[in-house]
């Protein structure tokens, strides 16, 4: 046998389903297979608006994030966003109130969660951040940024489905 059968019939390639080995060499074109299937589509969250001087209830201002978000294959399940705050170098923003804030005191707000209806829905989650939840600083004016994500109640973990971010700045 010479050394080019030796290499051919060394390169067996086992196909699916029980079918005989067949030989493939260096150089001959791929067996023929199903192609590839394109991936699902995610859901997204879009660009996220920013709106200043919102008047609260309590007379105070904040600034409203509004978060368009596309839900894609979630039918039935419990949905719901975050959105919290770093500085530019993604150090955690401090709450000046513990109602916006998560548990290690970080700004952070939740949306209420909400039960996908269609297997494809859009979805405006809403976020109202009252100014005075921000920390005063010396500088006076200083930038954050927000990063939203949007979640999908599992258990014993959730389930993150999409993620955003946008800067803007605010009065310290």
């Amino acid at each position: 046998m010479s050394r080019t059968s030796l290499v051919r019939a060394a390169l067996v390639v086992a196909l699916g389903g029980g079918a005989a080995p067949s030989l493939v060499a260096a150089g001959d074109p791929a067996p023929a297979g199903p192609a590839p299937s394109s991936p699902a589509p995610a859901s997204s969250v879009g660009e996220i608006k920013k709106e200043h001087n919102v008047d609260m209830p309590n007379g105070r201002k904040a600034v409203r994030l509004t978060v368009p978000a596309e839900i894609v294959g979630q039918q039935g399940k419990t949905v719901w966003a975050a959105a919290w705050f770093t500085d530019p170098d993604d150090k955690p923003v401090p709450s000046n109130d513990p109602a916006y804030a998560d548990p290690s005191g970080t700004l952070k707000v939740v949306s209420v969660e909400f039960t996908a209806t269609k297997d494809h829905e859009s979805e405006i989650v809403t976020f109202l951040v009252p100014y005075f939840a921000f920390p005063k600083r010396k500088e006076g004016k200083y930038q954050v940024v927000a990063h939203v994500k949007l979640v999908r109640r599992d258990s014993p973990k959730n389930t993150v489905l999409a993620t955003g971010s946008t800067s803007f700045f605010v009065e310290g």
